[in-house]
């Protein structure tokens, strides 16, 4: 078993209790204050790598750049949609960043793929599908709800961005790459929420509204391990960026499940059912 792979699957297991602390943090602040917080958490722990992430070429800082940008947008859109939506229902909304990732890889990475790894794919695909049925008792159509489109525009922006980071960690470091991403990121929701309050003062309404509590600092270390394992499995050579994400988001097994379960939402026990799919799915990549 190639090492990239399990190093996806942790990655993706770190993700779905990331989701769901991030979820507890959200009912009590605003998506924004969220966002920069456990971002700024992240640039602090990366601190420790800034003399390697000094060394990095200045054209390469621009792509990152460029790459904080499409992710700083895809956070806010699928921070509203975590926030608005059963978590049951917007965690597997994530299949479609995969989804994304693998028409990309093909197009662009030129990525090959086996015929079970085909089959897996198209599985884990598919058990959305019925998962997203089954929730419409609980969002309406969700084909009509605002928020899902927030989420499917989110994970368009994060298949890009995985693709960038399969182009980018043939050049830099992973230490490089996560110190300038999120301090990039860091400065992006630190100046939104300046303008924001800004003009909410002027305004003469409520400033942008966070609660700390010690979750936020667990949401925080959650994602920071989560992406310094994602990348280092992206930096391996043989390493293909159609299989990572599809195992990367077995978060949403342990997001949908566990965290429907915490949150009391409905149906936990059918779409249970339709996760035992992206199981398979998940077993057919391996083989």
């Amino acid at each position: 078993m190639d090492l990239y792979i399990v190093l996806s699957l942790i990655s993706g297991v770190l993700l779905g209790f990331f989701y769901i602390a991030k979820k507890q943090v959200l009912k009590k602040s605003d998506v924004i204050a969220v966002l920069a917080v456990y971002t700024v958490i992240n640039s602090l722990i990366n601190c420790v790598d800034y003399k390697v992430a000094f060394e990095t070429d200045k054209t390469i800082l621009i792509y990152i750049f460029i790459k904080a940008v499409i992710i700083y947008i895809g956070w806010m859109l699928s921070g509203k949609a975590i926030k608005e939506l059963p978590l049951s229902i917007s965690s597997p909304l994530g299949i479609l960043s995969p989804v994304f990732t693998v028409i990309i890889g093909i197009l662009i990475l030129h990525e090959e793929l086996g015929i079970l790894q085909i089959v897996g794919i198209l599985i884990i695909f598919g058990s959305y599908y019925f998962i997203g049925r089954v929730g419409k008792a609980e969002v309406g159509d969700i084909f009509k709800n605002i928020y899902v489109y927030y989420m499917a525009i989110a994970m368009f922006l994060g298949a890009i961005s995985a693709t960038m980071d399969k182009l980018l960690l043939k050049d830099v470091k992973v230490e490089q790459l996560q110190f300038w991403f999120y301090l990039f990121m860091s400065i992006l929701y630190m100046i939104t929420i300046l303008i924001i309050n800004f003009i909410k003062k002027y305004q003469n309404k409520p400033l942008v509204k966070f609660e700390f509590t010690y979750m936020i600092i667990i949401v925080g270390v959650l994602l920071y391990l989560a992406d310094k394992i994602y990348f280092y499995a992206v930096k391996f050579p043989d390493s293909n960026i159609s299989i990572v994400m599809p195992l990367r988001y077995v978060s949403i097994i342990i997001s949908t499940i566990l965290g429907g379960i915490i949150f009391k939402e409905q149906n936990i026990s059918l779409k249970f059912k339709y996760m035992i799919g992206i199981v398979i799915g998940i077993v057919l990549i391996f083989i």
